[in-house]
């Protein structure tokens, strides 16, 4: 499709046991709520030294669903955080750049499964995607992304929700500039896939 004529992928395929068929290292670029039913259809499928990672910016409920893959295969929960200093023009595919994780900061958190030199490949695979390896305990990075990811995005999903969903809007709207869009940038795009990743926090949440 689209990403292969863009040169994103050098292939694409819609059937999930294909995709994985030979691969060696897969890793799941999935929204939170789709992780957990995609570990579960790869169980059948995916052989035993096999390394499977991801890249949710929630990780302790995915290091606890890994947890039925097979006996061999090894997982690396993962999350990269891209540079401060790192602008993104467009989403998705239009975002696609062989330079994108240049001065990343890549959380891995290891399944207790996963063996040494399994750790090596990944560890060696985020460096050469010129991000930084950071190695953190899942239920410890949960707690910090908390308080710098999903708390600045709730509040601005929040200040959007009364402001844009109040009756006065359309009076508020004539008013509203620079200050609540910066202000609500942070509004995500997938109000589903927010809702999980909120509430995969919450107990985080209500402690700040």
């Amino acid at each position: 499709g689209r990403a292969v004529k863009r040169g994103a992928v050098d292939k694409t395929n819609w059937n999930l046991p294909g995709a994985c068929d030979g691969a060696g290292f897969i890793i799941l670029a999935l929204p939170l709520n789709a992780i957990k039913e995609t570990l579960a259809a790869l169980q059948p499928v995916v052989q035993p030294g096999v390394i499977v990672s991801d890249t949710a910016t929630t990780k302790a409920p995915v290091l606890e669903w890994a947890k039925d893959l097979p006996d061999g295969v090894h997982f690396v929960g993962g999350h990269p955080v891209l540079s401060p200093n790192r602008a993104i023009t467009g989403r998705g595919l239009a975002a696609a750049d062989a330079a994108l994780f240049e001065g990343a900061t890549y959380c891995l958190s290891p399944s207790v499964a996963a063996a040494p030199q399994v750790i090596d490949v990944v560890s060696n695979f985020v460096t050469l995607l010129g991000a930084k390896p950071y190695f953190i305990d899942a239920v410890e990075h949960d707690g910090l992304t908390a308080s710098v990811q999903q708390l600045p995005a709730l509040l601005a999903t929040a200040l959007a929700s009364i402001t844009m969903q109040s009756p006065g809007w359309r009076e508020l709207g004539k008013l509203a500039g620079a200050d609540l869009r910066a202000a609500t940038e942070f509004v995500p795009g997938d109000g589903k896939t927010a809702r999980e990743q909120f509430l995969a926090h919450r107990v985080d949440l209500m402690r700040l």
